[in-house]
């Protein structure tokens, strides 16, 4: 009948209603964050940022921004981490900065924090500090180390953290103070996922370069008024240009590698945009 149809084309709408959103709820994954923090009260009125990099590193994306009162700041929200694919949209790690992250003025008031579920403090100042979450304290450990002279405390700390998201982000810190003894003792207490990460796997290839390009003293190089070998490079749109095409129409050239993991680099960009522009 024509009742049994309406109702049997309602079971099936609804059906298919259900099954798109338990699909959904499935591949989507959320964040849930809740960031209180405290900092300087002459910051009263200032914006604070979170940002978030995107799961390929290409860049930080602001997500959300409030102001300083009384001295204290907080975010509650959510954030998607994956889409509707199950592919990861962002990256774990968020930077919280005061004013615009890439104002020189107030680029010392910042932070990575990792993005995980509840409570996250922050201190925000010329030297911060974060705790509050499992990884987050994880990473107060690490940064307290960070400011302290290079010393075997640094090698002990990463091998007790060989199976976890801190070890391979330390490595790369301080591999370059590692002696060979220290890499290999590093190595033989590691676990399996540390010594095939791929962070800590181009550390120890970058190493291999760098004394390749000693002398038999173990002096390097002095490359400093030297000619610079040309290589060839792939721009933003695509176009295959080699580095004699820069030098050859310029007084100076300047070379900047940088990572989009690095704080400091990310910074300077809106500084090299406005060098470029001038000269």
């Amino acid at each position: 009948s024509v009742h049994e149809s309406v109702n049997f084309y309602t079971m099936i709408k609804t059906s298919l209603g259900l099954l798109f959103f338990l699909i959904s709820s499935f591949l989507y994954s959320q964040t849930s964050f809740n960031i209180a923090g405290e900092t300087r009260l002459e910051f009263n009125g200032k914006p604070i940022l979170v940002l978030v990099m995107d799961a390929e590193d290409n860049g930080a994306v602001e997500i959300v921004t409030t102001k300083v009162e009384n001295g204290k700041f907080h975010f509650r929200g959510k954030i998607e981490t994956t889409n509707l694919f199950g592919e990861k949209s962002i990256n774990d790690m968020f930077i919280i900065a005061l004013e615009s992250y890439s104002q020189r003025e107030y680029s010392g008031y910042n932070i990575k924090g990792y993005l995980e579920e509840g409570n996250i403090i922050i201190n925000l100042d010329t030297i911060s500090h974060i705790s509050g979450t499992p990884k987050n304290g994880m990473l107060e450990e690490y940064y307290k180390l960070d400011r302290t002279p290079f010393s075997k405390k640094h090698i002990e700390f990463i091998k007790n953290n060989t199976d976890n998201f801190i070890g391979p982000m330390a490595f790369r810190s301080y591999y370059q103070e590692f002696s060979d003894n220290d890499i290999n003792e590093i190595l033989a207490a590691a676990s399996e996922d540390f010594r095939n990460n791929e962070e800590v796997n181009i550390c120890i290839k970058s190493r291999e370069i760098i004394k390749s390009i000693k002398n038999e003293d173990g002096v390097r190089l002095q490359i400093v008024g030297t000619k610079c070998s040309d290589f060839e490079l792939t721009t933003s749109l695509g176009e295959t240009k080699r580095l004699y095409d820069y030098i050859r129409s310029s007084k100076y050239t300047v070379l900047d590698f940088w990572a989009s993991w690095c704080g400091p680099c990310i910074a300077s960009m809106p500084h090299l945009k406005t060098l470029a522009e001038k000269y």
